[in-house]
């Protein structure tokens, strides 16, 4: 369990106070940011806070306005003026994964859009490839691949997709297509090839699923593992 990995890693209890000391013996302890304005964001951060303080991991939740949280996790919303934070939660907008070129900024260690710092050769060789790539033929396989990638290295954990509710005014325009994963908000809604009848980019109409409100502690375990893991990895770069 996680317990047996933090003690492979070397994070043990030496002073017996109840919390791990790092693999050199310092104190060590982690805090995670979350939007003070969103309770569902506070929650979930303390529910990982907790099961954390479980495994010997001393943290804490730091709830603040989002353009502080952004300010730590994006600076400017340039990643190359760094990042000033250890645990987040935090997340882009499905939209972020429309257009592949997007979501090699995203995974790729030099992305620009790269917040977590993530750094993995192998998906940096696989992303590089959408640089060539001329069509959507030629682009699918190589986002096939970096999806299987990151399911094998974990860059972030997704905790959940949330669900979104639009009132509009049918005298005004009644044309909108829920787009699933972005709701109506989004200029695939009001493309005319996506609302014509029989279209095959019409998206299929949204249906409830049961797994959605399924909450399922075993993630908050993975999150926690992996990202402690993360920090160990880092800190160890560091001193090298």
């Amino acid at each position: 369990g996680a317990r047996a990995i933090l003690d492979e890693l070397g994070f043990r209890d030496i002073t017996q106070d109840g919390y791990r000391e790092d693999p050199d013996g310092a104190p060590f302890s982690l805090s995670i940011l979350a939007y003070a304005e969103r309770p569902e964001r506070v929650r979930t951060a303390e529910i990982i806070a907790s099961w954390m303080q479980e495994c010997g991991i001393n943290t804490t939740v730091r709830a603040m306005e989002a353009g502080t949280v952004d300010a730590l996790v994006w600076p400017d919303f340039d990643v190359a003026k760094g990042r000033d934070f250890q645990l987040a939660t935090w997340g882009w907008s499905a939209g972020i994964q429309e257009l592949p070129l997007s979501l090699r900024e995203v995974l790729h260690s030099q992305g620009t859009l790269n917040v977590g710092a993530f750094s993995c050769p192998d998906m940096d060789a696989i992303a590089d490839q959408l640089l060539g790539a001329k069509s959507e033929d030629d682009m699918r396989p190589v986002v096939t691949a970096m999806a299987e990638q990151a399911a094998q290295t974990l860059p972030f954990i997704t905790l959940w997709y949330p669900e979104s509710v639009y009132a509009y005014q049918t005298n005004a325009y009644d044309g909108w297509v829920f787009v699933t994963g972005l709701g109506v908000l989004d200029k695939w809604s009001l493309l005319a090839s996506r609302t014509e009848n029989g279209s095959e980019d019409t998206p299929a109409p949204v249906e409830p699923e049961d797994a959605r409100d399924t909450f399922d502690p075993l993630i908050y375990v993975i999150a926690a593992i992996v990202l402690v893991a993360g920090v160990f990895m880092m800190q160890r770069r560091r001193q090298t």
